[in-house]
Order: structure tokens, then C-alpha cells, then sequence
């Protein structure tokens, strides 16, 4: 998937888990899934976010590109650590945000081991770059505005 894909995606989940969760840092939260929704990607010299961190996506790169980083072991490792930490709303924006990466990712012809090291690989029917992600992309934007407008009430004044 795109990386436009993975951060709308990323928001729509961050808002949803605001709406059902009460959270003392919401725009920390949000940012947070924001953040990992395109951390993954970290280990391909392709992405956005390999881009904008050269030397830390250089030494990742030594990782097969949807392998470790790409797995539910990793996303919950990770999450632990920072949970351990005492972060937790942290811990908990990082896997939401992660867990919506690799769902995506999921849903692409190349798919994840989700359960890497296990050899199963989840594939969808997507490709990425193509016009039926444009559409996704689009059909996620517009759930993801109404969530906004909802979670905000930006409307209510009208009824």
C-alpha cells in the first residue's frame, strides 16, 4: 500500500479508538498512530518514511522488507517495551497504528508473514499503486471525514 493509504487508514483507526476509549492525550495518541502507521516501511530504502531517516532506515534495510518488521511479534514487542516504560498510551497508539499497517499490507497481492518466522503468508487482492488502492484510499478518506466530523461534532449546531 501506499503510504497515503497506511496514514489515513492510520488516522481512521486513531479516531475510532478515541471515540470508544477514553485517553488523556488524544492528539498524542493520534499522532502516535499516525507515526507507526507507516513504521514498518522503515526497512525499504522506497518509502516515505525511509526517506526521511536515511541513516536509521539504512541499518534496518539489513532486514528482508515485510519480514520481522512486518509481523505481529514485532508489533507487540515493540508496544510491550513502551507499555513497560509506563507509556501506555503510547504502547497502545503504536500497535493500533502498526496493526493497521500490516492489515493493509495484508490486503495486497505481495501480503506479510504476519506470523513471521512461520512461512504463511496473508495476501489479498489488492496491488499496490493501482487504481483499486486509489479507490480504497478514497473510500477510507470519506469514512475517516465523517468519523472526524462525528467525533468533533462539527455539525451539531445544524439539528
Amino acid at each position: 500500500m501506499m503510504f497515503r493509504t497506511h496514514l489515513v487508514f492510520g488516522f481512521l483507526l486513531g479516531i475510532v479508538f478515541l471515540k470508544f476509549f477514553s485517553l488523556e492525550h488524544q492528539f498524542l495518541f493520534l499522532g502516535i498512530c499516525l507515526l507507526a502507521s507507516a513504521l514498518p516501511d522503515i526497512d525499504t530504502g522506497k518509502s516515505f518514511i525511509s526517506k526521511r531517516t536515511k541513516l536509521v532506515s539504512w541499518v534496518f534495510r539489513i532486514f528482508q522488507h515485510r519480514g520481522i518488521f512486518h509481523s505481529l511479534a514485532f508489533a507487540l514487542g515493540l508496544s510491550y517495551v513502551l507499555f513497560f516504560l509506563g507509556q501506555r498510551e503510547i504502547a497502545f497508539g503504536l500497535f493500533i497504528g502498526y496493526i493497521g499497517h500490516l492489515f493493509l499490507d495484508s490486503l495486497t497481492k505481495e501480503g506479510i508473514q504476519f506470523l513471521y518466522p512461520l512461512p504463511i503468508r496473508f495476501k489479498g487482492f489488492l496491488r499496490t499503486n493501482s487504481f483499486s488502492e486509489t479507490i480504497f484510499f478514497y473510500t477510507l478518506l470519506g469514512i475517516a471525514t465523517y468519523f472526524v466530523l462525528g467525533y468533533f461534532k462539527i455539525f451539531d449546531f445544524l439539528g
